[in-house]
């Protein structure tokens, strides 16, 4: 059984063999399709609590595998929304769902002489195992409206035979979990709740970790949070309406798109509020009184600062008419903005040591264009003028319906006002699939969490290594690691002598666009 199981749990059991398979004590099926000497079959079983192993079987001895998954915030009371099956084919089987925000499960099955199986475009793959005789694959997709989900293909990189799909949409838990509750008082760890969680809270008071918060509300009204609250990957709808105070050490690192607080009264210890985007944050706040780090405006109204230190050279940008919020599918756009200082004076290209951008898929963080050195978007006056090409508004999910619409994400990123610059012999390491990139720069004189800028750094491993980074982990004085915003598509190893800018002041600036799925092919 899978690790971590809890009390309400769903587990999925996908089975795939030469035999008809038994479907064990206490598990009910949920689909099942045969293709020739191929049987596959989908099972569930929602977890009492600790559960014991269970034996698998078919009705005669034959090779298979049995891939068994836990499902969380699934519905207890109707877990299925829909399913559909086929046989010899590698199309996984349409299903509509009823319901938004459903999961979709992917499952395959095939007689094999070689090779594996890859998961569905867009999708998450689960495990594909295979041998000289049974081939399986199991994957997933989240889904965000209800709809028809269709032409989604497995791919086949062996030979296969007697190919068996299914496809299951899972319902996801759409009771309030809690409405009312006045005091946490100790350690709450939140992961992934899908809707409403608290409509009312009056007091957190110790140690709230909250991680990859999605969709909906989470509380509408919390009167003191006062003790660590971490709160990460926010996204996308309203997660405070009203908080009275927050007093202690606040850190809300990547928070995108919609209001995050409509009001709050004080936040009176150590905020930290990184890379806020792009819609207001706060629309009011009474006062700041200590350490607040904030890399881009973000209040509408603010009637009090105290020792608030806002990181200038900050982006304010024109975008023009509301309509460039929604651009169609392979459409372009202007996008313009100016570089301006804390006082909102403009400033020019000069003051800047490096500048990026980025543009990715908001909802699978899929890298669409990469750009380490964007000076060339950059005029000598600090005006920016990016033009968005149909390459950034073509629809990366194939699973996104005609006329609904996929948020991309640009980041510019900035970095001036660097401790030192000279030029160091480096070489950079990669490891395949990884976003870790090893650097050997002999006494570097960095900490965990610096930023350092790369000039004229070779590319390795399908990586180039210009831009911005942040330092990871610092092995010894001659070695530490970055993180790329992509994968290496190779282990490999390069060396050059290369710019280095140490310490350098770094603010982002975050413009989200929606992009309309043409109606037309």
């Amino acid at each position: 059984m899978p690790s971590g199981v809890v009390a309400g749990d769903q587990m999925f059991a996908v089975c795939c063999g030469a035999a008809t398979w038994n479907v064990p004590s206490g598990w009910t099926s949920v689909a099942s399709q045969t293709s020739g000497n191929i049987y596959l079959h989908v099972m569930r079983k929602e977890a009492g609590g600790s559960e014991s192993p269970t034996t698998f079987s078919m009705t005669s001895s034959a090779y298979g595998y049995v891939v068994v998954s836990r499902w969380t915030g699934v519905s207890s009371a109707s877990p299925i929304n829909s399913s559909a099956t086929a046989q010899t084919t590698l199309t996984a089987p349409a299903v509509t769902t009823s319901l938004d925000e459903c999961s979709l499960l992917f499952a395959i099955g095939s007689a094999t002489a070689s090779g594996s199986f890859g998961q569905p475009t867009g999708s998450s793959s689960i495990d594909l195992p295979s041998n000289s005789f049974v081939g399986t694959g199991v994957a997933w997709l989240p889904t965000t409206d209800a709809g028809l989900y269709s032409g989604l293909n497995w791919t086949d990189a062996g030979s296969t035979t007697d190919q068996a799909v299914i496809t299951v949409a899972i319902n996801q838990s759409v009771v309030n979990v809690i409405t009312t509750l006045e005091t946490v008082d100790a350690e709450i760890d939140i992961v992934l709740p899908i809707h409403p969680h608290y409509t009312q809270l009056d007091e957190v008071d110790c140690e709230v970790d909250i991680q990859d918060v999605v969709m909906q509300f989470l509380y509408t009204t919390v009167a003191t949070i006062d003790v660590e609250l971490s709160i990460e990957q926010v996204e996308p709808g309203p997660l405070l309406t009203l908080v009275d105070e927050i007093d202690a050490e606040i850190e809300l690192p990547a928070m995108p798109n919609a209001p995050f607080m409509t009001s709050v009264d004080a936040i009176g210890l150590d905020a930290d509020l990184n890379v806020a985007l792009p819609g207001p944050l706060l629309t009011s706040l009474a006062s700041i009184d200590a350490v607040a780090h904030v890399f881009r405006p973000f209040m509408q109204a603010l009637s009090d600062v105290y020792r608030v230190y806002i990181a200038n050279q900050a982006l304010t940008a024109n975008i023009g008419t509301a309509s460039q919020f929604v651009l169609n599918e392979r459409t372009t756009s202007p996008y313009t903005g100016q570089l301006v200082d804390e006082d909102g004076d403009s400033i020019t290209k000069s003051v800047l040591d490096a500048c990026q951008l980025v543009v990715y898929d908001k909802r699978t963080r899929t890298v669409i264009r990469e750009t380490r050195d964007a000076f060339d978007d950059i005029a000598t006056n600090g005006t920016i003028s990016w033009q968005i090409t149909p390459f950034e508004t073509s629809i990366v999910s194939s699973v996104i319906p005609l006329g609904q619409n996929e948020p991309h994400v640009a980041t510019f990123e900035f970095a001036w006002d660097s401790e030192d610059s000279a030029d160091y012999s480096l070489t950079f390491a990669t490891t395949l699939d990884s976003k870790t990139v090893t650097v050997t720069h002999a006494m570097h004189g960095l900490a965990a969490e610096d930023y350092v800028v790369f000039k004229d750094a070779p590319a390795v491993g399908g990586l180039e290594m210009d831009g911005v980074f942040v330092v990871g982990t610092v092995a010894d004085a001659n070695t530490y690691t970055v993180t790329h915003v992509k994968a290496a598509t190779a282990a490999a190893s390069g060396s050059g002598t290369v710019t280095v800018y140490r310490r350098p002041r770094v603010s982002k600036h975050q413009f989200e666009f929606q992009v309309k799925k043409a109606e037309v092919e």
